[in-house]
Order: C-alpha cells, then structure tokens, then sequence
C-alpha cells in the first residue's frame, strides 16, 4: 500500500489550506478497531462520501444516491482520492472557489471490519477489487461490499450495496429515516441556515471589506487575552456597545477537534474545574475556534456568586468539582478564531454576531448580549439589578492582547453602613492602622464583616486612629466563632463607616 504520506498528496495538492477549513494534518490511527465515516456533502451535486480507514489513511468512495438496506439496489461508488484520518470528524462548509465547495456533515461514523473474506488485509481486497465490510455504526450496521465494475483495470467505478442478511430490509429508506448528523443533529439544510451563507462559507454574512481583515492559517496555541481599562466616566455613545460585566473567572475556550482547553487568563489548563463546560464544547458542530469569555457560578437563588465560583477554582480533580454541587455558566462575549481563520482584525460588532451564526449554544453556554450606544442608562439598570458594572466595548474595536482603552470598566459600587470593630497593624511606611475591622448586627450579636484598608488619606489615618485609641478594649466585641487576624486590635463599638463594595457573599462578608 502506498505510504500515507504520499497517498495524500493528491488530497493535499487540489485545495489550498489558507481558504478551506478542511484539516491538512493527517491524524492518528483508531486505537483499536479501524473506524469508517460517511459524510453527506452538496458539492456540484448532493452525494455521501464513504470512507474506510486503511492503511493510515481514508480509503474513499463517493456514491451519489447514498446507502440502501435493499440488497438488491447497487450503488454507483466513484473511487476518490485518500483522505487523512482527520477528516473523520471534519463538518462544515468549504467555502465557494475551493475545490469541493459546499456543505458537508458527518451523516454516520463507527468502527468497521472485514466480512466473508478472512482477516487478511484491507489493502488487498481495495487492490483486488472486492472489499466486504461489517459496518459498526450509529445508521449502518451489518455487512455490505464495495465491488469495482471498471473492465479496462481502472479504480474509478465500483458498487456499493448491502450484502443479503437478516439486517437487510428493502422498505427501509435509511437517507430519508435518518437525515442528521450524528455530530450536531443537524441536517445539511440546517447546517447552511446557522453558518449564514448556504454554499458560500460560514464567513458569508460578513461585509465585504471585514471579510478582507480574515487572516488564514492554523489555530493558535495560545492568545494573550484583551483586558479593560477601568473608568469612572460613565458615557453614551453610538460607535460603543456596552455588556454586563461579570464577576467570575476569565477563560479562553480552544477547540482543535476532539481536543478541548479551558485556558485561565494566566495560561493555566482548567478543563478538571469545569468538566460539563468541556463536555458542552465538545458537543458544538463547530471544531476548530478559539472563544473568549467568563465562567460564573449561580446561587440557590440563580444569582450570580463569585464565592460560590471560588469552591470550583483550582480544583484540579473531575469528581472533587462535580461534587461541590456549584452550578456553573459560561458566557462567550468574543470569537478570535474560526475555521482556520484568524479574526482578530475583524471588527468586535461582526466577531460577537458569529458566535450566534456559526454555533448553536446550550445551556450551560451562552452568548453575552449587549446594547448599543445607550451606556448611561444601562449602567443604573446594571447597578439597580446588583450586576458588578458594564463593560464598554468600541464596536469596530480589534482584538489587541493587554490592557486597551478600547474596552472599558464601568463598575457598580454599594455603600453599606458597617461598625468599626477593631484595626490591624499598618505596614511597611503606613502610619495608624493597616485595616478596619468591620461588623453588623444581626439578633443583636455583632458579627464579623471583614476588613477594610483602601481609600483613607493621611489625614483620615490620624483622625480615625485617634478615636479608637479612646475607645480601646482588650477583648473582641464580636459573637464569636469569627477567624479574626492575628494582630487585631479592638474597641467598643460605637463608630460608624460607610463602605462600598462589590458583593456580600455566602458569609455574610
């Protein structure tokens, strides 16, 4: 048989891989029994691909009218060039000038074996002309044989059809009884409705001066994340788009067919933290993307927490994360790559409305909605609702690695009134006391709130210091059970601090 390498050359040589997002890598082997595929592909007209996998590559046939239990009806089968073992789980649309154009979807997939011929090799019955096999599949099950018909000794024609058995039944008419992929569910008639561009590609919706910013090439390893600048400048304007502004845990989502990463902001893999997130991924039809977005967790009451979100953090072990029992979400705000094509040139506005055209998102994924221009009156919506704040994102803006002005933070403070309960130690040049411990009452016992050390000046430092050394005790004045500092100070409490903060969490702080 001819080396795999070779065998693809002519795979290789008819498409160019900078405008076509079939994959150029060559795959590895089933690791145990060889796997088949029939994919369901409307080029020049509509036809079922059916490959084998030989010799380290796919062996392949394109049969026009596609599988049939009848064993009487026989199939044109025209031998094609071999395929790489990546193209098993290839599903998309070939953009229009390539060779192949069109939509195709992985209709069915399984394991297969030789049939009524012995163990011999595969290799053999491809050169002889007579291949019988045992499909294993989610649509084909039982034996059907491939038979080439050329008489002049060339491999172009054979027949496919099924082989007589108990499994054969000419009333049914599998194509029709089964038209969806066994990837995404959806049929190819679906598939061209969600990428927006029938025959075109998944890019068609875009205008034709943003498709000129696409750049082709293979999937980064890696893209150092987009960060906002925080402001307190609120702003209406028409050229910004504004979205609620998350309190979680960033993460960028690579998918490289089969292969999913969750990548926290500082590089570090989190896929054991998230393990329905993976699973959610590796279930969308698309398989070769990178996204940008923020996992949050819900309380019992479907709000938002990050300290329900820090039970899930750095967890390193499957089993330990699903049994916190904490409900996660992943919000996507931010496409940067797709189908072998780098987005990040393309302006923000069209990146996040291929997210809603190129996949289909379940819970527990979902897009980041946003408004347009209206950033004033969204941000009082946004603190009125107990969100953390709005980002305010320019909707022609890039994808720039770092900190940019072009995304800004607009954060929701709340002012709370909390008793002064003692203070720590000050460091290093700071004069006074390094933080105020906070408390409230509840049934009339003083508990513990947290502390504060930011925003004091000089002159509050000395002021505040001064009262509470009048009001200096030796023992805590809190309820008890609290894990207090071990260099805290306390004083009777009587004095009163607004503070402004983000989130009360589980505990009460």
């Amino acid at each position: 048989m001819t080396p795999p390498n070779d065998a693809l050359k002519q795979y290789r040589e008819k498409r160019d891989f900078g405008e076509t997002p079939e994959p150029v890598e060559a795959g590895k082997p089933s690791p145990a029994a060889p796997r088949f595929v029939i994919q369901q592909h409307d080029a020049t007209r509509m036809h079922y691909d059916v490959r084998l996998e030989i010799g380290g590559v796919l062996v392949s046939w394109a049969v026009p009218k596609g599988p049939s239990y009848d064993p009487d009806v026989k199939r044109l089968a025209i031998r094609t060039e071999d395929h790489p073992l990546s193209y098993a789980e290839f599903e998309g649309v070939i953009p229009e000038g390539n060779y192949g154009a069109g939509p195709v979807i992985v209709w069915d997939r399984g394991t297969w074996e030789r049939a009524h011929e012995g163990k011999g090799p595969a290799e053999d019955g491809v050169e002889e002309g007579h291949l019988a096999v045992r499909f294993h599949g989610e649509k084909l099950d039982g034996d059907w044989a491939f038979i080439r018909t050329d008489r002049d000794g060339g491999d172009g024609q054979w027949l496919f059809f099924k082989m007589k058995g108990p499994d054969a039944n000419p009333a049914r008419d599998i194509t029709a009884e089964r038209p969806e992929s066994v990837i995404s569910g959806r049929t190819i008639d679906q598939l061209v409705e969600s990428t927006g561009g029938g025959p075109d590609t998944l890019f068609g919706g875009l205008p034709h001066e943003q498709r000129a910013n696409l750049i082709p090439g293979p999937q980064p390893q890696w893209i150092e994340p987009m960060l906002a600048t925080l402001t307190d400048k609120r702003f209406s304007d028409p050229a910004w788009l504004f979205e609620r502004k998350f309190d979680g845990e960033r993460c960028l989502v690579f998918r490289k067919g089969d292969e999913v990463r969750l990548m926290s902001r500082n590089r570090n893999l989190i896929n054991n933290g998230y393990p329905e997130l993976v699973e959610a991924i590796s279930a969308l039809e698309q398989d070769d993307f990178i996204l940008d977005g923020e996992i949050i967790a819900l309380d019992d009451r479907g709000r938002e927490s990050f300290s329900r979100l820090r039970r899930r953090m750095h967890v390193t072990s499957v089993a330990k994360a699903r049994a916190t029992g904490v409900q996660v979400q992943l919000y996507l705000f931010d496409l940067l790559y797709l189908a072998r094509q780098d987005l990040t040139r393309v302006d923000l506005l069209h990146r996040k409305q291929l997210i809603t055209t190129a996949f289909r998102l379940r819970e527990p994924l979902f897009p980041t909605e946003h408004r347009l221009e209206q950033g004033e009156a969204y941000y009082e919506e946004a603190c009125e609702a107990g969100w953390e704040g709005l980002i305010a994102k320019l909707s022609a803006a890039k994808y720039t690695s770092g900190r940019s002005t072009n995304w800004l933070k607009f954060k929701c403070v709340r002012q709370q009134e909390l008793v002064i309960a003692g203070w720590t130690d000050p460091g290093g040049a700071r004069s006074g006391f390094g933080s105020l411990l906070l408390g409230y009452y509840e049934d009339g016992a003083l508990r513990y709130a947290g502390k504060v050390g930011t925003g004091f000046t000089d002159a509050k430092l000395r002021d505040i210091s001064k009262r509470m050394g009048e009001l200096a005790r030796e023992d805590s004045p809190y309820a008890g059970g609290e894990e207090l500092p071990k260099d805290a100070h306390f004083v009777e409490p009587e004095l009163v601090a607004e503070v402004g903060f983000t989130e009360w969490t589980d505990a009460g702080t």
